[in-house]
């Protein structure tokens, strides 16, 4: 029997994160202070309850994804989508050995290039982001957003430069090149819409999630967004 990916599980999620943004919550349900509403279950008044000092539980919840999830999605997605531009731009594998080669830079570009950005994905993520607020002199959203953006910018960008250093090797890519079709033609037609499509769409979903990770533990100590 054959397994296939089902689109309603996204599709689902993406109606309730609109629905959280978009919604005004706030004027529906109220997101005061209320100590005689506390630790409330689920009602019609707040469909997820309240919280230890009686605020909507709803309300908080839209506020959190207006204020911190979306800009980080927004942040990590740009950052994913430049990579793979900048990838398909100045990255080319070359035929013999299949190593790869930046085609603006030279010997010694190349080694800085991707040593720092081998150094900078080599740190974790939440040790970087917390490091950037420090220099930073803040905590909040700006820090946190500039960080997590550039780790995955160069993440990206190596994962397509490994996915194209293999591809190079198989035979259609081959063809297609002694045909006269550019590399840019294959990473885009054989790579990001063909064969790595699936395995990119995993990275992308993977670094959505490892954001809001990262971005809920520093607020946790205080360096990530703070309530409004």
């Amino acid at each position: 029997m054959k397994l296939t990916r089902s689109p309603w599980g996204t599709m689902f999620a993406l109606a309730g994160v609109t629905a959280l943004v978009t919604v005004p919550w706030e004027a529906l349900l109220g997101g005061e202070i209320a100590l005689t509403s506390m630790n409330q279950l689920p009602s019609w008044a707040h469909p997820l309850g309240t919280d230890t000092l009686g605020r909507d539980v709803l309300v908080r919840v839209s506020q959190a994804v207006r204020l911190s999830v979306l800009p980080l999605w927004i942040v990590s997605s740009l950052a994913f989508c430049s990579a793979a531009l900048v990838a398909t731009r100045t990255g080319k594998v070359g035929a013999a050995g299949g190593g790869v080669i930046i085609q603006s830079l030279g010997s010694a570009g190349r080694t800085v290039m991707h040593s720092g950005a081998a150094g900078i994905v080599a740190v974790p993520i939440g040790i970087s982001a917390f490091l950037a607020a420090v220099v930073w002199q803040q905590g909040g959203l700006v820090p946190v957003a500039l960080t997590l953006g550039t780790f995955f910018f160069f993440r990206t960008y190596l994962e397509i430069l490994n996915l194209a250093a293999q591809s190079n090797r198989q035979g259609f890519w081959q063809a297609h090149a002694s045909l006269g079709g550019t590399t840019a033609q294959r990473y885009w037609r054989y790579g990001i819409l063909g064969e790595w499509r699936d395995h990119l769409a995993a990275e992308w979903a993977f670094q959505l999630r490892i954001g809001i990770a990262v971005e809920a533990s520093l607020s946790y100590l205080g360096w990530g967004v703070q309530e409004p």
